[in-house]
């Protein structure tokens, strides 16, 4: 894990240098692929600590062959481990959509990300396991896979794909009764949302948005809007081909505008905000706006 952030340092060096060039070009190229391989080398010690420990005797889908005189409890992954695994695909399919760097492996990042929750979540039924999800947890698996939407190396069906697969995530969150998502959560989805081309996106930004703005007006203070949040959502109606599309986004609007008035916020719309309005104005097919 140290040696992925070592290696996502010196990439994010070459990417934020002013004169790019074609070596650093290929050198961030052999760093992805070399981020990918660490997490694997990560994934395949966590399957041995589960195969060693015993854990993996109650979980066959990725049981190893031991022998019994090998076993260690000693070995017994903690909920640190498991995050550990996660954190390293995480890191692979956000550091190969920043260099547009595509692979069958780093591709499928983000779906082992997920098992390891999944594992994470099943052990969390057995009081003895010490093993629970965290908030984390939930939000770096859906940080991978809305990774699978950007990137100019991005597969076009994953523009689609991508905000369904953190949204399934982020409604299994709110169903562990034991965890609260957070802003983080939500500005990620939107984001999410946002950049997707799927017909329902602009309407799932706005839910989100408005849940984080009904939140906020409740009382709880992290939960307040972004200009960038209402930017985003009011970008994604200019986009939506929708006849209500103006409408929904001068309601956002609306709504942005009402918090300055009431003092409940100083984030005021700027000049983008108006613009994207007008913009879905101008494609709606509703003659009366």
């Amino acid at each position: 894990i140290s040696s992925i952030g070592e290696e996502m340092n010196e990439i994010a060096s070459d990417l934020n240098a002013t004169m790019p060039n074609r070596l650093s070009s290929e050198s961030n190229e052999k760093g992805t692929a070399k981020v990918m391989t660490l997490a694997e080398m990560a994934n395949d010690l966590l399957i041995q600590m589960e195969d060693i420990s015993g854990v993996s005797d109650r979980y066959s889908s990725m049981r190893g062959n031991v022998a019994y005189e090998l076993r260690n409890a000693n070995l017994l992954p903690t909920s640190h481990h498991y995050d550990l695994a996660i954190t390293a695909f995480v890191n692979a399919a956000t550091v190969a959509r920043d260099t547009n760097y595509s692979s069958p492996a780093t591709n499928n990042a983000p779906y082992v990300a997920q098992r390891w929750l999944q594992r994470m979540e099943t052990l969390a039924f057995d009081p003895y396991s010490g093993v629970s999800p965290s908030v984390d947890s939930y939000y770096h698996v859906m940080e991978a896979y809305a990774s699978l939407g950007n990137g100019a190396a991005a597969i076009p069906a994953n523009k689609n794909r991508a905000p369904i697969l953190a949204q399934a995530v982020y409604d299994k969150l709110k169903e562990n009764t034991n965890l609260i998502p957070t802003v983080r959560e939500h500005r990620l989805l939107i984001r999410a949302w946002s950049n997707s081309t799927c017909k329902e996106a602009a309407y799932k930004a706005m839910g989100l948005w408005m849940n984080m703005l009904r939140l906020f007006r409740a009382g709880d203070e992290e939960m307040e809007p972004r200009l960038e949040d209402g930017k985003m959502v009011l970008e994604a109606w200019s986009r939506a081909i929708n006849k209500h599309s103006a409408r929904r986004a001068q309601t956002v609007l609306n709504a942005m505008e009402k918090l300055v008035s009431h003092k409940k916020t100083e984030v005021r719309p700027d000049l983008d905000c108006y613009t994207y309005v007008l913009i879905a104005m101008s494609r709606s097919k509703v003659p009366d706006v």
